[in-house]
């Protein structure tokens, strides 16, 4: 049995300490019981009427929550909805966000293997940058572990910290959020080699299902001409929070 690692991020003061959640990787993935202690992830601002997408184990077991956007001042988060069984859940912060502050997840068109993508969010909390980390890479497979057909694979190298943010394309809208990477020494226990960049994403359908489900609005826009990657990074800044829960 292939392990993977819920991208979270543990986060102790000053220096962080990172204990990344290990989660059973056939199915959904299923988060253990949290560490005391705080802990933080990444989210993706999805209504301007101050919703925000993260996913589930960010912030299961957390008393409070906050989010900072675009390196701002940390806003107080309440936990509307969850769904622990494809690892989403929607905050709620009380304030009003911009047009070009929300996210747009990718409407018509299929998704393709090979497509190339870049993953956004706040990797090792304290110890990377804290105005955020964007990385480039490629869709590697339509299908997760055990053929899950609910994920994204992804080369995009991704860290703890990055769960919840938005996995996106070229143009510089919304495929999917972070959730889940391969467990290296779990492989490299089991077949003597070290993986390289196999890493996963909830599809955007799991996730505008979810928020459907729970009257939460989004935004649509079909596939506009690519970007260069510092300009689906500015894009990115807009939208993506960092999330912080006790």
């Amino acid at each position: 049995e292939i392990l993977a690692q819920c991208v979270s991020d543990f986060v102790q003061s000053p220096a962080p300490t990172t204990s990344p959640k290990e989660a059973v990787a056939a199915a959904a993935p299923e988060a253990p019981p949290t560490p005391s202690g705080p802990k933080s992830g990444t989210g993706i601002i999805v209504s301007p009427q101050g919703y925000i997408l993260t996913n589930n184990h960010v912030i299961d077991g957390c008393s409070t929550v906050s989010v900072t956007p675009n390196a701002g001042i940390p806003i107080p988060a309440y936990i509307m909805r969850t769904d622990p069984q494809n690892d989403l859940a929607v905050l709620k912060v009380e304030r009003s966000f911009g047009f070009d502050q929300v996210a747009k997840f990718r409407a018509g068109g299929p998704v393709r293997a090979g497509e190339t993508i870049a993953v956004y969010g706040f990797p090792l909390a304290g110890t990377l940058s804290a105005s955020g980390n964007i990385v480039a890479g490629n869709i590697t497979a339509l299908s997760g572990l055990g053929d899950d057909v609910r994920y994204l694979q992804i080369s995009a190298p991704v860290q703890p910290g990055n769960s919840g943010g938005p996995l996106i394309d070229s143009s510089g809208l919304v495929l999917g959020v972070v959730t889940l990477r391969i467990d290296d020494m779990a492989v490299l226990g089991q077949t003597g080699t070290v993986p390289q960049n196999i890493n996963f994403a909830i599809k955007a359908n799991v996730a505008t299902n979810f928020l459907e489900a729970h009257s939460v609005a989004y935004d649509t826009s079909s596939k506009g001409p690519d970007m260069p990657l510092e300009d689906v990074a500015t894009a990115a800044t807009k939208f993506t929070v960092f999330v912080s829960c006790q």
